[in-house]
């Protein structure tokens, strides 16, 4: 390690996107470093000056964009870089969607940035881009034992958490397709989701609380589909994931979820959520979003890299194809 920590790792770190003995290193540098103690306060100043932000850009101003507008968290980043190294000049505003929550390595997983339709408005059926060789390619994928839904031709399974904000931007992107498959072939391409809340209270495979108010999240969001309020409370969670506290997690469970029980049942629910993040673990799901057709994995570059909604429409296209066959 250089003299000191790079800005955008301590950052990570301050956000609980380190772990490990790395995680260590860094918070043992930080108690002992003056001038990096300084910049993680300026990191948290200037996070908070941007809790007002809005993260996704208006429809007419994607269309215009070759990539897709940087959210709040990676403009944190480049304004640390501007004000601690000196490189405003360099800093990009035009740049990939959020840093998926990988467990894995320290690597940051980002949407393509070759695919501008990773907007909502954008992801309609006669806008959808061809990419060359692509089917090939999918059926050359690895397939690993995912339970098919009953009477779907195609199962789509990913794994969440409702504090990761990658998996906000990936849920509401490809939503648009899955849509669009239920509207012109229902109960063909059949969408489950399942929780794996990056948090060491309901999540034994990770050992930090990376996301403070996941475990709850997930609770929250499985009790409110019996009250018909999962869409609101999921809005909620998504607009607040910076910050989300595990007491307003359930405060907007009562009020926005019309949950009276969420204490009483908390325990018994989180049972659930365990038997999600098992399947999760036999599936190699390492950070979320982890999304999953018929057993193959939906990310590029030996899994760092998310698929575009795009990507997502031709690989359940491939899998209708074979069906058929």
């Amino acid at each position: 390690m250089s003299l000191h920590p790079d800005p955008e790792e301590l950052m990570a770190w301050r956000d609980g996107e380190v772990v490990g003995d790395r995680a260590a290193e860094l918070a043992h540098h930080a108690e002992t470093c003056a001038e990096c103690r300084d910049k993680v306060a300026a990191f948290a100043t200037l996070s908070t000056s941007m809790q007002s932000w809005t993260i996704e850009a208006a429809p007419s101003a994607m269309r215009r964009l070759s990539r897709v507008t940087q959210p709040r968290r990676m403009l944190v980043w480049a304004a640390a870089a501007a004000v601690f190294v000196g490189v405003l000049a360099t800093v990009r505003v035009e740049c990939s969607p959020a840093p998926a929550c990988d467990l894995r390595t320290m690597h940051l997983a980002f949407l393509p940035s070759h695919a501008p339709e990773v907007a909502a408005d954008q992801a309609k059926p006669g806008a959808a881009v061809q990419i060359p060789g692509f089917e090939d390619d999918w059926g050359l994928r690895r397939r690993l034992p995912v339970k098919p839904a009953p009477g779907a031709k195609v199962t789509v399974v990913m794994f969440l958490d409702w504090q990761c904000p990658a998996c906000r931007m990936a849920e509401t992107a490809y939503s648009v397709v899955f849509a669009d498959f239920e509207k012109r072939m229902p109960g063909a391409v059949v969408v489950q989701l399942k929780d794996f809340p990056l948090n060491m209270r309901c999540n034994p495979n990770v050992p930090v609380e990376m996301h403070p108010a996941a475990c709850e999240a997930a609770v929250a969001v499985r009790l409110s589909r019996e009250h018909g309020t999962a869409p609101a409370l999921i809005n909620f969670l998504f607009a607040n994931q910076e910050t989300l506290t595990p007491a307003s997690v359930r405060k907007a469970a009562a009020e926005i979820g019309k949950i009276s029980d969420f204490d009483a049942r908390y325990t018994t629910v989180l049972k659930d959520v365990a038997r999600d993040v098992d399947e999760g673990r036999r599936l190699e799901v390492g950070g979320t979003p982890t999304c999953f057709i018929n057993g193959v994995l939906a990310r590029n570059d030996n899994g760092r890299t998310l698929f575009s909604p795009d990507e997502v429409r031709l690989a359940i296209e491939a899998e209708l194809k074979h069906v058929k066959k």
